[in-house]
């Protein structure tokens, strides 16, 4: 009798935190209570509802949309929380003030550290003795009026072009048939070809040639004071006539330092298979 005077009062009130308890009736069914309505064994049990005051306005459920979401991976957390450290902390009521954050004062170079200074590209090594010069080459017809017969000069001047020593001169008194090499040396101005310059009896001389053959000269880097040339860039002067008005002239250039040169130009001008070899 209890029981039943139980469920009654829970079904008058509609509470819901009324607990399923089991129960008979006089037929000997058994009924349940759960959350107010009662049901009878293997029937459904009905949903409960929430009990209603008047005067009292139950909050509804928050829609899903509302609910905070997490963010997916890869996305930007900032959509989604704050960051904490870019969030100013605020004091608590009646605290004190957080301690301000502490910054580095930017750097001030020194006075004293002396400035890195960049160091010159290194010179190219230099020669350790005066070296040896070598060039070969047969001298070639310019198609003079007097051809075969020829006349030549051998010479060396610097880079910029002057004049450092003859190293062969062969003519005789048709020496001023020869343009480019008395122009560089400054000599044999008379019209017999007797004449001087500096290097006069420092270059081997001969007489006009009766026919274009092979030369052969050597150069001990000295120049006409005997003195060893400089390390630098130098040049190779050829020239051969056969008439006044039939002059050839070329120029070959070389560097004397420490590296050896071998160079073998093309053929032109004055000469064919001319080869310039210099050991330091």
């Amino acid at each position: 009798m209890a029981m039943r005077r139980i469920a009654a009062l829970c079904l008058l009130v509609g509470s819901v935190g009324c607990v399923e308890q089991p129960s008979e009736n006089a037929g000997g069914e058994a009924f349940f209570i759960a959350g107010g309505p009662i049901a009878r064994a293997g029937q459904p049990l009905p949903q409960p509802q929430r009990p209603t005051q008047p005067g009292i306005e139950m909050p509804a459920a928050p829609a899903a949309s509302d609910l905070p979401s997490q963010a997916a991976p890869g996305e930007d957390y900032s959509t989604h929380a704050a960051d904490p450290e870019s969030t100013p902390v605020q004091p608590e009521a009646g605290g004190a003030s957080p301690p301000p954050v502490a910054t580095e004062p930017a750097a001030t170079p020194d006075p004293s550290t002396p400035d890195v200074v960049e160091e010159p590209a290194a010179e190219p090594p230099m020669s350790t003795g005066p070296g040896m010069l070598t060039v070969r080459f047969t001298s070639v017809s310019p198609g003079g009026r007097y051809a075969p017969r020829n006349i030549g000069a051998i010479w060396i001047e610097t880079g910029s072009g002057q004049f450092v020593k003859t190293l062969k001169r062969w003519a005789g008194i048709r020496a001023n048939d020869l343009r480019a090499w008395p122009a560089a040396s400054g000599g044999w101005s008379s019209f017999f070809g007797i004449g001087a310059t500096a290097d006069e009896l420092d270059a081997v001389t001969a007489a006009t040639l009766r026919n274009h053959e092979a030369h052969e000269v050597m150069w001990d880097m000295m120049d006409n004071d005997g003195q060893v040339v400089p390390d630098g860039t130098y040049r190779v002067q050829i020239e051969v006539a056969e008439s006044a008005s039939s002059s050839s002239s070329a120029a070959v250039e070389f560097d004397k330092g420490a590296t050896p040169v071998d160079l073998a130009p093309s053929d032109q001008g004055p000469y064919s298979g001319l080869t310039i070899s210099y050991q330091p």
